[in-house]
């Protein structure tokens, strides 16, 4: 009986080794091969580093727009609107009316409760600041290609 184990046991292992070499010869011809651009496209698909560096060169790319917007001029428009809540009644207890003892009110203080309103507008071109901006925008320039250049390192 023990005969009978030990044999069946060696039966099963060498079965299972068998089948094990089965499976790795199978794997093998199934396997694609990778190409050089596959492989780089690949590594390069969700790599956190890379997509931090396309993020930087949009930033670069903004800031140069937004220096190239200080070349344009300046809009400004401003307005005042005012109206007196209460209207002034210079009667009997004004204090106005006894600026003077003993004589009575001689002008009258009163305006009409309507409202009055300023506007005004404002154009700046910066014509002397000029040859500054576009030094500002050269700069800007050359940081988006020093972060382009750091992503194609």
């Amino acid at each position: 009986m023990l005969s009978r184990v030990i044999y069946l046991l060696v039966v099963v292992l060498i079965a299972s080794q068998v089948s094990i070499v089965a499976q790795q010869k199978d794997d093998a011809p199934s396997a694609e091969v990778l190409t050089l651009e596959d492989a780089i496209s690949l590594a390069l698909h969700d790599n956190r580093q890379v997509k931090n560096a396309q993020l930087s060169i949009g930033k670069a790319g903004d800031e140069v727009a937004a220096a190239r917007t200080h070349r344009l001029p300046s809009l400004y428009a401003y307005s005042v609107v005012s109206q007196q809540f209460i209207k002034h009644d210079p009667g009997a207890n004004s204090s106005e009316a006894n600026v003077v003892p003993g004589v009575g009110p001689f002008f009258s203080i009163g305006t009409t409760r309507e409202p009055t309103a300023i506007f005004a507008g404002q154009i700046l071109q910066p014509l002397t600041q000029l040859h500054r901006i576009h030094l500002e925008i050269r700069q800007a320039g050359l940081a988006r290609e020093v972060e382009s250049e750091k992503l194609r390192q």
